[in-house]
C-alpha cells in the first residue's frame, strides 16, 4: 500500500514495509510530489548482514534515485507480537551527503553512508532525532501533480 499526504514540514509518501522496494510505487509518489519517503517496517527475523544489504535496496536506494526525496524514514518494528520476533534497525537517510553521520546498520557500519540517524539496535526500541533542513537542495524541485 503506498500513499501521501501534506504536512507543514514536506509532502509525505508513504510506502508501506516491502512497497518501498518496489520502484512503481515509490516512482508514483515522487510524480505525485512526495519530497519526504516514509517506510514504516516489520521484519519478522533476524537482523543478520545479508538482510541489512538487502534492506538498503529501499528507503536508503530511494532518496539517491529521486532528488525530490529529501529523506527516507524508515521506522522498525522490534519485539515479539503473537509468537513473531521482529528486527530491525529504525533510520533517517538522506542523499546530502554533508548531513551523514558515522556508523549505519550494525553489520555495515563502514559501508557507503548516507545514515543521518540509525538505531543502535536491532532488537531494542529507539527514538531517532535529527536536525534537518526544511527546504530542499537549490536545484532541486517536488514533482508537480500528475
Amino acid at each position: 500500500m503506498a500513499t501521501y499526504c501534506t504536512t507543514p514540514v514536506g509532502r509525505l509518501g508513504v510506502a508501506i514495509c516491502l512497497d518501498a522496494f518496489q520502484e512503481p510505487v515509490v516512482e508514483r509518489l515522487v510524480s505525485a510530489g512526495a519530497d519526504i519517503l516514509v517506510q514504516p517496517s516489520a521484519n519478522p527475523g533476524p537482523w543478520t548482514p545479508e538482510q541489512q544489504l538487502d534492506w538498503r535496496r529501499s528507503a536508503w536506494t530511494a532518496v539517491r534515485r529521486w532528488p525530490q526525496l529529501r529523506w527516507g524514514l524508515n521506522p522498525m518494528m522490534v519485539g515479539e507480537l503473537l509468537g513473531l520476533r521482529f528486527e530491525g534497525q529504525s533510520s533517517i537517510v538522506s542523499a546530502r551527503r554533508e548531513l551523514w553521520r558515522p556508523g549505519g546498520y550494525e553489520a555495515l557500519r563502514d559501508e557507503e553512508g548516507g545514515f543521518v540517524a540509525v538505531a543502535p539496535s536491532a532488537t531494542q526500541e529507539a527514538v531517532l532525532v535529527a536536525t534537518v533542513p526544511l527546504q530542499a537542495p537549490v536545484g532541486v524541485q517536488p514533482s508537480s501533480r500528475r
